[in-house]
């Protein structure tokens, strides 16, 4: 969860990026985001399933 929290936050930082993929692994699911004020404004929960 580090690695993502990281990557976000250094998206939010740099104007250069402008789009952060992220691939799940074998029968993984992702899904998207959609972060229009930036990460910083965006409030991140998470939960084991």
């Amino acid at each position: 969860m580090h690695e993502i929290n990281d990557s976000l936050h250094k998206g939010n930082r740099d104007d250069e990026i402008k789009v952060i993929i992220s691939e799940g692994a074998e029968d993984s699911f992702r899904e998207g985001f959609d972060f229009p004020n930036g990460v910083e404004h965006t409030p991140m929960v998470t939960k084991k399933s």
